[in-house]
C-alpha cells in the first residue's frame, strides 16, 4: 500500500478525504530590515546621520567647517542669529554628536535617548546558547543593563539566515530579514570579566574553528561581556509594533516607539534597565 508520508490516526483512516480534520493554521512570521528597526526607534539611515536638518553642515566635528561657523556666527552682522537660535542650533548639534555615541549592536537605545535600553537584535550565529538556553552574549553597550530586571520586556529581533549564506558573517547586511520574536523580559545578567576561562570557553563556543587573526582574539578576550537570560513575556504575545515588514506592506496597526517606550517605564516605575 502506498503511503503519503503523513501519519493518520487509526480513527480517521477511513473516513473520506473532504471528512478529514483541516490541517492546523500557520502563523506567519513578520520579518523587519535592520534598517526599518533603525528607523522606528527614531536613528537616520545609514549615512545621512552627521546632516544637521536646518544648516545642512555635514560633519560638526570637522575643523574647517566648524571655523568658518563660528566666524559666521560671532561676526557683527544685522542678520546674526538671536542668542536663542543660537542656543537651539547648538542643542541640534549635541543631539546629533549624541545620536553617534553608541554603536548599533545587540543591545540599542532609541535616537533620542542614548541611555536607556530600548530593543534587542540577535545576529546570526552570534549567540551560541539562544536556541538552547535563551542566552544572549555580547559586549556592546552593556553599561545599559542594570540589576532589576524584573519589570521591563523589550521587543527582540532575530536576524534570518539567508539562503545563499553558508559561512559566518561578522557584520549583517542591512538588507537582511529580521524577525520579530515578541517581547522579552531580562531573567537574569551574568559577567564574564576579560581573560577569564569562563570567557575563554564562551567564545570558543561563539567563534568555534573558524580562522581568526590573533589581534581580534585578544581584543575580544581584553573585554568584559555579558551573559544575559531572557524569556517570552507572555503578557505581551499577541503584541505587534508599527515597524513596516519586509514585504513593503507594513503593518500599521502596532504601537508606536513613543508609546511603546512610555508604557516601558510605566510598567518599570522608574528602576528598569537604564543608564
Amino acid at each position: 500500500m502506498a503511503t503519503t508520508g503523513r501519519y493518520i490516526p487509526p480513527a480517521l483512516r477511513n473516513r473520506p478525504a473532504g471528512d478529514q480534520p483541516p490541517e492546523p493554521p500557520t502563523t506567519a512570521q513578520k520579518l523587519y530590515h535592520l534598517r526599518d528597526i533603525e528607523a522606528y526607534f527614531g536613528h537616520a539611515p545609514h549615512g545621512q546621520e552627521l546632516q544637521l536638518n536646518s544648516q545642512g553642515n555635514t560633519n560638526p566635528d570637522d575643523a574647517n567647517n566648524m571655523g568658518s561657523e563660528n566666524n559666521h556666527l560671532t561676526s557683527p552682522s544685522s542678520n546674526d542669529p538671536s542668542p536663542n537660535s543660537l542656543e537651539t542650533h547648538k542643542q541640534e548639534q549635541e543631539q546629533e554628536q549624541s545620536a553617534q555615541s553608541r554603536s548599533h549592536g545587540t543591545l540599542n537605545t532609541t535616537a533620542a535617548d542614548q541611555d536607556t535600553l530600548a530593543y534587542i537584535v540577535l545576529f546570526y550565529k552570534a549567540h551560541p546558547y539562544w536556541e538552547s538556553r535563551n542566552e544572549v552574549f555580547c559586549r556592546t553597550n552593556i553599561d545599559l543593563l542594570l540589576a532589576d530586571t524584573s519589570t521591563i520586556s523589550y521587543p527582540l529581533f532575530v536576524q534570518q539566515p539567508s539562503p545563499s549564506r553558508t559561512s559566518y558573517t561578522r557584520i549583517p547586511s542591512n538588507n537582511c530579514h529580521h524577525k520579530f520574536a515578541g517581547f522579552h523580559l531580562i531573567k537574569s545578567i551574568r559577567y564574564l570579566e576579560p581573560r577569564s576561562l569562563e570567557l575563554a570557553a564562551y567564545l570558543e563556543a561563539k567563534f568555534g574553528n573558524r580562522r581568526r587573526e590573533s589581534a581580534s582574539w585578544r581584543e575580544n578576550f581584553s573585554k568584559r561581556w555579558a551573559v544575559i537570560r531572557m524569556e517570552l513575556d507572555e503578557k505581551r504575545r499577541e503584541e505587534g509594533l508599527g515597524i513596516p515588514e519586509a514585504d513593503g506592506e507594513g503593518q500599521r496597526e502596532g504601537k508606536g516607539v513613543n508609546e511603546l517606550l512610555r508604557e516601558m517605564r510605566g510598567a518599570g516605575g522608574g528602576d528598569g534597565l537604564c543608564g
